[in-house]
């Protein structure tokens, strides 16, 4: 009866001894799932973060590179449209009889500082006024020899008078002009197309 009793004493201590380590092993177990999925979930923010960071990053460079190329085409349009108003006005001064008196008053003042040999290049178009020419040189009491040519380069007008003696070029042609006054130019046409609203 004794062995009855220390068997069953035995039987239910260690019946709690093992259901107590379950319970530990229980507890441990769901401590080890919960650690677990803590730094799953710890390393899912921190890669979803990095990943929006990334996307963000891309879509503003994304952004940045569009402005760009729409400020580049915005641009290209405005030198476009300068480009073309330049050139249908220029062909509209060379019509004009002041274009005529502002070519001899040119070379007149270019020519005045010449001593020697005095070369005049036009644009072919402007060349049928060698004659008027030659006479508003002369007309400063100086008889210098007097060449006057055609040259390809000049396009849309003006002259390029040249001291060979000196080796001096005046460049009054109407591209070198433009040049000159192309930043004035460029303000004035985006003031125009500001005002048309043409967002830029």
């Amino acid at each position: 009866m004794e062995k009855t009793t220390l068997e069953r004493s035995i039987r239910e201590e260690s019946q709690r001894l093992l259901l107590s380590l379950k319970e530990k092993e229980s507890v441990e177990v769901q401590k080890q799932d919960e650690a677990c999925a803590a730094e799953i979930e710890s390393f899912r923010k921190k890669h979803e973060n990095e990943t929006d960071k990334k996307i963000s990053l891309e879509l503003e460079r994304l952004e940045n590179r569009g402005l760009l190329e729409l400020k580049k085409a915005n641009l290209k349009f405005i030198e476009t449209f300068i480009n073309h108003n330049v050139k249908e006005v220029v062909k509209g001064m060379r019509k004009d009889q002041r274009y005529q008196q502002f070519l001899l008053q040119t070379i007149r003042q270019a020519a005045s500082s010449i001593t020697g040999k005095v070369e005049v290049l036009l644009a072919k178009d402007d060349c049928v006024l060698e004659k008027e020419i030659k006479e508003v040189i002369k007309e400063d009491g100086a008889n210098p020899e007097i060449l006057i040519n055609d040259d390809p380069t000049i396009n849309w007008g003006g002259c390029i008078i040249s001291d060979p003696q000196r080796g001096l070029r005046f460049n009054s042609t109407m591209e070198r002009i433009y040049f000159r006054k192309l930043s004035l130019i460029r303000r004035y046409a985006l003031r125009i197309l500001k005002h048309k609203g043409f967002a830029l």
